[in-house]
């Protein structure tokens, strides 16, 4: 099978359809003990080794779950979703299974909020619908859950990305440029484009987790190594209103709605692949270059309607500030084309907003 770019050699997957002609609660007991009667303790132990191989999360493992059973079987949707639901009980996550009018529902407890899921609180925690295949919520009308729990099964799916997933050779470029000063100033950088596949099936989280995500190494080391030559020897202020520049210059603008018709924050990789990039994206890989080329902390100002950052700074940059954890942070907007560190965009002057510390 395929997973980010790789070929991985998994053990033959044994996965009889269940026959299912009436979906009740006595049905699904009946599933459950016709999948176990299957060969899958050495399927469960190859795709957490897979998953450990390729540096995935709990959402990344529960991703290649599902892609180990769409290659290695030919199953109706109900089958699917009851057979990831078992899977991912045997790997000890917190599954559960609803249904009606005929269809079967995969529920996952998350440590994290997911935004625009439908969810059921249960008397042990909340558990939202997922469907691993969709890139999108799935719709749910009123549905029953499936009672029965399982002991072995507890912990809760849990989506970190400060480690990022290892893929296959990169097979797509992006070339970003602008000019600053009078000085042309360009990257090319190269990624995987199974990886943007990979990032696209992931939830909308808050925004925290989006500045925590790591880029994979290749495309982190020729961003970083293209870009520090350019700051070499500055000033912290002059370095600083360098790398704010490029990130509002080089990547054009345009809102989610215009590009996705839905709301869609996005990880640093995935705004280096995408063509156009909205105030949260930018402020996202913004923090992550100030990060990785000054060591600066950085934090999130959620705005109403607006996101931007604000830097920890060293030396006495002038400008719009805040302090956090007895810090001095000053305001440094990504999307405020042509603005210098310490300029809050206007409109927005007047209004006290969120930090998000990550």
């Amino acid at each position: 099978m395929r997973m980010l770019g790789q070929t991985l050699v998994m053990p033959k997957l044994d996965a009889k359809p269940l026959g299912i002609r009436k979906l009740d609660s006595n049905t699904i007991a009946d599933s459950w003990l016709s999948m176990a009667k299957t060969q899958f303790k050495d399927q469960v132990a190859a795709i957490k080794a897979a998953a450990d191989d390729l540096a995935l999360d709990d959402w990344g493992q529960a991703l290649l779950t599902h892609e180990y059973l769409v290659s290695g079987s030919r199953l109706s949707k109900n089958d699917m979703q009851l057979y990831s639901w078992f899977y991912l009980v045997k790997q000890g996550f917190n599954s559960r299974v609803a249904y009606n009018d005929g269809k079967a529902y995969l529920m996952l407890s998350v440590k994290q909020k997911l935004f625009g899921q439908k969810y059921f609180s249960l008397k042990d925690g909340k558990y939202y619908f997922v469907d691993l295949a969709e890139k999108q919520p799935i719709s749910v009308g009123s549905v029953y859950t499936y009672d029965k729990q399982h002991s072995s099964a507890s912990e809760q799916v849990n989506i970190d990305l400060s480690v990022a997933p290892k893929h296959g050779t990169a097979d797509k470029s992006r070339k970003l440029t602008t000019t600053i000063d009078n000085k042309s100033v360009t990257v090319s950088t190269h990624y995987n484009s199974s990886y943007i596949e990979f990032l696209d099936h992931y939830p909308q989280l808050s925004m925290e987790y989006y500045f925590q995500a790591e880029l994979p190494d290749g495309t982190k080391q020729e961003l970083l190594n293209q870009l520090r030559p350019y700051i070499l020897g500055m000033s912290e202020q002059r370095a600083l209103n360098v790398i704010l520049h490029f990130v509002q210059k080089s990547l054009r603008y345009q809102t989610d709605q215009q590009q996705f018709n839905y709301e869609n924050y996005l990880f640093a990789g995935e705004t280096i692949h995408y063509p156009y990039a909205d105030c949260e994206d930018r402020a996202v890989l913004f923090a992550y270059l100030v990060k990785n080329l000054l060591g600066n902390e950085v934090v999130g100002l959620q705005y109403d309607g607006h996101i931007a950052t604000a830097v920890a700074v060293k030396s006495d940059i002038q400008g719009d500030a805040f302090t956090v954890r007895g810090k001095r942070f000053v305001v440094a907007d990504p999307t405020f084309i042509n603005a210098n560190i310490g300029r809050t965009m206007t409109g927005y002057e007047n209004q006290s907003p969120q930090i998000i510390s990550f």
